[in-house]
């Protein structure tokens, strides 16, 4: 949800003024309105909202008048600010009682009709907001990595028969290299075919998703290393290990490719790579990389979009890119820091339980983020960023939840690699 607009300083001044005279404007229609007995056709400036408006009214049907008088409550509500807004519906709502005392019918209807719909709708879409923030978060805890890497064969699909995989095979065969099998990475969204290369100890993988034909060489030695070299450009920016090299080769053809990543490969120094221990190979692989991106809390801000922009991903206007990257690297945390939560023997319930309450606070989110988790726990949508205590995030959620008496209690606490605070409702 967007954040609402602050007044800014130099304009509350004015802000004050206008809320001020706004009540005069108020209180002088009411009360002039008692006074001169006005009747419900509320003829020239007679009425609250002639003042209000400065405009006299012409002479209208009931049903009329009632559409005009919404339609300029509406028109001038829009114009404030929101915390003038705020006050204004509720001097109105006070009007609106006073004028029913004095059996203004018709003003009290338009006031009601009016008010409700609008602070309806002001708190119907807040609360419609965050609880997509809630629906986003249980899609990304669902999708939180796994140690477990779900690999499965399956039959020979129709793909490999297409360009480029069929020249790719047949060059890789050329080479020496015999198919180990074809595969399904449900974590990938995607299938693939693995070739091995019996003397070299090395392989190569080939991924087809959707308007992407990736081709990827490996090898793991016995110590536990990993080379690969890949033709897909965000890889050159993906977060790695110490034991983890990888080497970006998206230019002059597969042939080449191949012989830069043979390049000080040793073989003998390699695992063997065929149609036995493919699968087994990248199940280690993928436990140990995946372990160590959830005690990192996934990727950071920068590294995340320097891939988003080799990939194509950033929105092209430069204002819309800070916003939408702060969502992606929020989205990235709150997975591998549900994955690390899956991971701890301790925990004081299955994340499968906490799926909808659980808060995580990281020092990586922005005050914008934070400020929808406040909102989320108080309803006090009044509350704003300028409100949020000058602190780091962690720190200022924790001051947040005593001001409040604590209605989220701290139950969990990563302290190492990227520490985060975990927070279940207290009843």
């Amino acid at each position: 949800m967007s954040e609402p607009e602050d007044v800014r300083d130099d304009e509350r001044e004015g802000a004050d003024n206008e809320r001020e005279l706004f009540k005069r404007m108020i209180r002088e229609g009411v009360e002039q309105r008692r006074q001169d007995g006005a009747r419900e056709e509320m003829q020239g400036n007679g009425g609250c909202l002639g003042i209000l408006f400065r405009k006299r009214q012409p002479q209208l049907s009931d049903d009329e008048r009632r559409e005009q008088m919404k339609q300029r409550l509406h028109d001038r509500l829009g114009q404030m600010s929101d915390e003038n807004r705020e006050a204004a519906l509720e001097m109105l709502g006070d009007a609106a009682n006073t004028a029913k005392a004095g059996g203004s019918g018709s003003f009290r209807s338009a006031l009601e009709d009016s008010f409700a719909d609008q602070g309806a709708a002001m708190l119907g879409e807040a609360r419609e907001a965050l609880q997509q923030l809630v629906e986003s978060r249980v899609e990304d805890r669902r999708n939180a990595p796994a140690l477990e890497c779900p690999i499965r064969e399956i039959d020979r699909p129709a793909w490999l028969g297409d360009e480029p995989f069929v020249d790719w095979i047949q060059a890789l065969e050329g080479r020496g290299f015999q198919l180990c099998g074809t595969y399904e990475r449900p974590d990938l969204h995607c299938e693939l075919a693995a070739l091995g290369h019996p003397e070299l100890n090395c392989g190569a993988t080939l991924y087809c998703l959707p308007g992407i034909q990736i081709m990827e060489f490996f090898s793991a030695s016995e110590s536990g290393d990993v080379r690969e070299a890949s033709n897909y450009a965000p890889a050159r920016f993906a977060a790695l290990p110490e034991w983890f090299e990888m080497r970006v080769e998206y230019s002059g053809g597969m042939e080449k490719q191949l012989d830069r990543f043979l390049e000080g490969h040793n073989a003998d120094a390699c695992s063997p790579v065929n149609s036995e221990s493919y699968v087994a190979l990248t199940r280690d692989i993928h436990h140990r990389l995946t372990a160590w991106k959830i005690e990192r809390g996934g990727e950071t801000w920068d590294e995340l979009r320097k891939q988003m922009e080799a990939g194509g991903h950033l929105p092209e206007d430069p204002d819309e890119q800070a916003d939408f990257m702060d969502v992606v690297r929020r989205n990235d945390a709150e997975r591998h820091l549900s994955a690390w939560w899956k991971l701890q023997s301790d925990a004081p319930r299955p994340l499968e339980e906490v799926m909808e309450t659980l808060v995580i606070i990281h020092d990586d989110l922005t005050p914008d983020l934070l400020l929808q988790d406040y909102w989320r726990v108080s309803e006090n949508y009044r509350f704003r960023e300028r409100d949020l205590p000058d602190l780091p995030p962690r720190e200022a959620w924790g001051k947040l939840m005593t001001e409040l008496g604590n209605p989220m209690r701290k139950v969990m606490e990563k302290k190492t690699g990227f520490p985060a605070d975990y927070y279940l409702p207290a009843d």
